[in-house]
């Protein structure tokens, strides 16, 4: 039964094979007859002007190079930690493991949730210190004119912590307070 059975797979297949070879042939070059449909040819080709419009990711956006410039001023090197919309996510690499995280948006588009512990003042204006996480550690939040700012992870040297390291980034950024507070 088994031997009859492996006999008519291979019969089929051969008679699928050789359906194949004479639909080839018959056209006498191995490609298909002119009966057979084509694939329409492209009626218009890219512009390759375009290709390096699309690749990579966008330029840098103000606030980005606004946050970018204030950390060089301190003499650190800030790079796009994601892609933004209108916002900046900015992280400077501390070593191998740490990092500090600067991110600034809008007032009116930030739905972050942060539970105050503590608030300080520095310059007129209010920061922040918010309940710590076992993977990103400290944080703090500070407005700046119709900004939210949220800085985190490890102070870079020379600061000594995450509050010098604000108290300088507030001064560069020439920060007026916000009549909304934190």
């Amino acid at each position: 039964m088994r031997i009859i059975l492996a006999i008519g797979i291979i019969g089929v297949l051969i008679a699928g094979c050789a359906d194949t070879d004479a639909t080839a042939s018959m056209s006498g070059t191995g490609s298909p007859s002119p009966t057979q449909p084509q694939a329409p040819l492209p009626t218009e080709m890219p512009d390759p002007s375009d290709a390096a419009e699309t690749a990579g990711p966008p330029p840098l956006n103000g606030l980005e190079v606004a946050v970018i410039d204030a950390l060089a001023e301190l003499g650190l090197t800030g790079m796009r930690a994601e892609l933004p919309f209108d916002n900046a996510a900015i992280w400077v690499r501390v070593d191998e493991r740490r990092a500090l995280t600067v991110s600034a948006l809008r007032i009116d588009s930030d739905r972050s949730e942060f539970v105050v512990v503590r608030t300080r003042m520095t310059g007129g204006i209010e920061v922040a210190t918010g309940e710590s996480s076992p993977s990103s550690g400290e944080s703090l939040r500070f407005h700046c004119g119709d900004l939210r700012y949220y800085v985190g992870g490890t102070a870079p040297p020379p600061f000594g912590d995450l509050d010098a390291f604000v108290d300088a980034f507030i001064s560069v950024i020439d920060c007026t307070p916000s009549p909304t507070g934190t």
